[in-house]
């Protein structure tokens, strides 16, 4: 009698819509991508089977299902009653996700350093790359501890208190020059005063770093140039490289390369590579293509000496009562907030073998490094739902708008209670999104929303594109971050980003594009001509989404729908072979082989999308710049029928329907804010976030005032999913 009243509140499943429109498509073992709605509704259960429930609500709320090619079609209101229905039947459309304990990024451990004892630590090569969730680097439930990493977090913290106080990095240390004409080649020989490579090949030396910092690798060499193109070097210090260097000089006349790069104190081996060999025995013209190694120099250290150096901050007094003042001050900021009577008693008993001042100091910052409240952050486990404390919301704020530690002023408003207010909420995000350190939005937040993180690793193919280096990739993503902090700081609509007629250039830059010359290489905003395409215009989108030797319609295709539509296709079926790397197929022109691969029903539903989208954008090259051919078709049809025509098309496409790209938005940074994926309990904050004309720094405040922010679920509610 009981469990039937209690039935009886339980609101029932949209049984009659999913039999008409789905269990035809989703039922049994030959279940379209394997999920059997047919089951699912047999069993009932939104508690065993909640994740593919919310599947079936997401592609149900996108209006993804039934499909566009569906002989039965449900009209709007039928859609909205079974989206309503089962989202009210849903359990986990009711309550808040659970974030579990989880470790700092590597980021945000990098930044939390340099924050408390200004040492800059080179942690993109000491530790390994944290794993990408939910589409960033920074997914709770991916942010475990490992015993290899407790290791190289002791190895960097002994590394960080050794730096921060070193006597010598508080002053000014000479930069020096070491030139090495010692130099080993396995395919070279010693000629014209240096090594002479007549094929690819690499001349190496090794230096001694004596202390950490920034430094140049340099290389005098000369070329005897042939063929097409002029003679190339890659340059090498350790693992890291330079991209391509042209030399356009003969062998009379060297020249000096250099590439800039950050290095350990210790030994270090450096290269300069010749990667172009060429001889052609019938030309009549300058036929044998060779290079010249004359000098390899490391320069450095070229960092300036930093006025907030940690040992410039110090008291001048070395007594047992600054040196507790220290530490208090340094476990409070590292613990964000979360204080207890013996700590600073705690670090000061890991020095008492020790009588000098520095060293016990020394060991004390190793400890606060090596706390798990400083490596670790959560807000504990709890049955059901619960406000989090001002602590809590203190290193949730930090670590959302600044990617760091929470800093004094935002410690004070902890002291007075006042992060429960939704008024003082509102005024410390204000000025918080003020601080120059809120530029991780656009840093770290923009750059993995677009996917541009791929950068790092993607490198157009070097002779198809010469004049392409590491600098000019920097510079296209510093244009995307430049542009992503002006519509943040000026309080823009977020429509700007994909409509704006402007954008922020240096001079490699300006002439790269084509545009006109900026002066002095620094970046400045200019007009982009004829064009107000936003970000569909930037070239480090248009680079990421190409391969090395041509574009992609369909990885240009795929970032739209997720990027920008938040609807990514699912993964290639096993067995469905890609097409060839350098576009061409029996003399078929990439649209036809497109075509033909779009005839395989396994390719069908999802490429049709995708290719529509990717060729709008076929006017670009694989490195952003306008093709410069008549011949380009970037015409366009969606599956629905829409026509349109490049990538001016392409933008009012997307502007028809703001609300799908503003929504797209929102749940990416709402995902970044809470290091989780979104489920339905976040569908009315999303929509709040999806309304005309809000800007960036609206939708930053709604999440931080949001239920979704401020609470944490119970632990068995897991966490948010989004298919």
């Amino acid at each position: 009698m009981l469990l039937s009243c209690l039935l009886a509140f339980i609101p029932p499943l949209p049984e009659a819509f999913l039999d008409k429109y789905c269990i035809g498509c989703h039922a049994d073992e030959d279940a379209e991508s394997g999920l059997d709605i047919k089951f699912l509704v047999e069993q009932n259960d939104g508690f065993q089977d909640e994740s593919d429930w919310i599947q079936i609500l997401e592609r149900i709320r996108r209006r993804d299902m039934p499909p566009i090619e569906h002989r039965r079609q449900p009209d709007e209101s039928t859609m909205a009653e079974a989206e309503a229905a089962l989202r009210a039947w849903l359990p986990a459309a009711n309550r808040s996700a659970h974030i579990p304990l989880r470790r700092m990024t590597r980021e945000a451990w990098t930044r939390a350093v340099d924050e408390l004892v200004s040492v800059k630590f080179p942690s993109d090569s000491f530790f390994p790359p944290d794993d990408i969730g939910e589409g960033f680097d920074r997914t709770a439930s991916l942010l475990r501890m490992s015993p290899l990493l407790v290791e190289k977090y002791m190895e960097a913290a002994e590394k960080v208190a050794a730096t921060a106080l070193d006597e010598d990095l508080s002053q000014r240390f000479p930069t020096s020059t070491a030139v090495n004409l010692d130099l080993e080649s396995k395919r070279g020989s010693r000629r014209l005063g240096g090594v002479f490579l007549s094929t690819r090949g690499e001349v190496k030396s090794r230096f001694q770093v004596d202390r950490p910092g920034q430094y140049e690798i340099r290389a005098k060499v000369a070329g005897q140039q042939a063929g097409p193109d002029p003679v190339r070097f890659v340059l090498r210090a350790g693992k890291i490289k330079s991209q391509p260097m042209d030399v356009v000089t003969d062998l009379r006349t060297p020249a000096t390369l250099a590439f800039p790069v950050s290095l350990s104190a210790g030994p270090i081996e450096v290269g300069a590579l010749f990667t172009n060999d060429f001889f052609d025995k019938e030309s009549t013209k300058p036929n044998d293509r060779n290079a010249l190694v004359l000098e390899l120099m490391l320069v450095g250290p070229l960092d300036r000496p930093r006025q907030d150096h940690f040992l410039n901050q110090l008291p001048k007094s070395r007594t047992t009562n600054t040196l507790r003042k220290v530490l208090h001050d340094l476990s409070e900021k590292a613990f964000r907030g979360k204080k207890r009577p013996d700590d600073v008693d705690r670090l000061l008993a890991l020095s008492l073998t020790s009588d000098s001042w520095s060293k016990r100091l020394q060991n004390g910052l190793v400890g606060i490094l090596m706390s798990p409240r400083f490596l670790l952050v959560g807000e504990g486990n709890n049955d059901q739902t619960r406000a989090l404390d001002d602590q809590e919301i203190a290193a949730r704020l930090a670590s959302f708008l600044w990617d760091s530690l929470p800093d004094k002023p935002l410690l004070r408003e902890v002291e007075r209670g006042q992060l429960s207010d939704p008024e003082s909420l509102r005024r410390v995000v204000k000025r918080m999104l003020k601080d120059r350190r809120s530029r991780s939005i656009p840093e770290r937040f923009g750059l993995q929303w677009l996917h541009l993180d791929v950068l790092d690793t993607h490198r157009p193919d070097p002779d198809q594109f010469p004049n392409m280096n590491l600098s000019l990739l920097k510079s296209m993503q510093q244009e995307t971050v430049n542009f992503l902090d002006h519509v943040l700081r000026r309080n823009l609509p977020v429509s700007e980003l994909l409509k704006a007629n402007y954008t922020f250039v240096n001079t490699d830059l300006a002439n790269h594009y084509g545009y006109r010359s900026v002066p002095h290489g620094n970046f400045r905003r200019i007009r982009t001509p004829d064009e107000s395409l936003g970000l569909l215009r930037h070239a480090s989108i248009l680079m990421a989404t190409s391969n090395p030797t041509r574009t992609s319609p369909v990885k240009r295709g795929k970032w739209v729908l997720t990027s920008l539509l938040d609807a990514p296709p699912p993964p290639a079926p096993p067995g469905v072979d890609g097409l060839a790397g350098d576009g061409r197929v029996e003399n078929l022109s990439l649209r036809e082989q497109m075509k033909i691969h779009r005839a395989n029903p396994d390719c069908a539903s999802c490429h049709i999308r995708m290719d529509a989208l990717g060729f709008s954008l076929e006017r670009f090259d694989p490195v952003g710049r306008v093709k410069n051919d008549d011949d380009i078709d970037d015409s366009a049809e969606l599956p629905d029928g829409t026509k349109f025509q490049g990538a001016n098309g392409l933008r009012d496409v997307l502007l028809e329907k703001p609300e799908l790209f503003r929504r797209s938005l929102a749940r990416h940074l709402l995902v970044y804010a809470t290091q989780r994926g979104t489920g339905p309990a976040d569908d009315d904050l999303l929509h709040k976030m999806s309304k005309d004309t809000i800007t960036l720094s609206e939708m930053i405040e709604l999440i931080v005032l949001s239920d979704s922010f401020l609470q944490q679920g119970p632990e068995s509610s897991g966490l948010g999913i989004n298919p």
